[in-house]
C-alpha cells in the first residue's frame, strides 16, 4: 500500500502555490442574484461544480469585492467555509455580471 501524508502545510508555502481560477475557462455563469439590505448574494456556476452564497461586499475605502460563505466559530470569529481566488480582471467581470443579473441583462464571458 502506497504510504500517504495528509500532513498540515506551512500557511506560506500555501500563498506562495496560489492558483486562480480561470472563470472563462469553466464556462462561469452567475444565477439566483438576491439583493438585501446590506449585501449581494448569487451563485456562480461552472462546469461541474457550483459555488452557491457568494456575496458582493461594500470595501470601507470603495469598491467591491466577492466573498465566500462563511461561518461563526466559537471563539466568535468569522472562518470563510472555502477560498476563491480570482485574478482582478475575473474579478471585475463577476462584479459586471452580477450587476447585469440585478437589471436582468445578460454578460457573457
Amino acid at each position: 500500500m502506497k504510504e500517504r501524508n495528509f500532513g498540515r502545510k506551512d500557511s506560506n508555502a500555501e500563498q506562495d502555490e496560489r492558483v486562480y481560477i480561470d472563470l472563462k475557462a469553466v464556462g462561469a455563469t452567475v444565477t439566483n442574484v438576491r439583493q438585501g439590505k446590506y449585501s449581494t448574494t448569487f451563485t456562480l456556476k461552472c462546469k461541474g461544480f457550483s459555488l452557491y452564497n457568494l456575496r458582493v461586499v461594500k470595501r470601507k475605502d470603495g469598491g467591491y469585492f466577492i466573498s465566500p460563505p462563511n461561518h461563526k466559530g466559537s471563539n466568535d470569529k468569522y472562518y470563510s467555509d472555502y477560498a476563491l481566488y480570482l485574478s482582478d480582471a475575473d474579478t471585475d467581470h463577476l462584479l459586471d455580471m452580477v450587476e447585469a443579473a440585478l437589471n436582468e441583462e445578460d454578460v457573457p464571458f
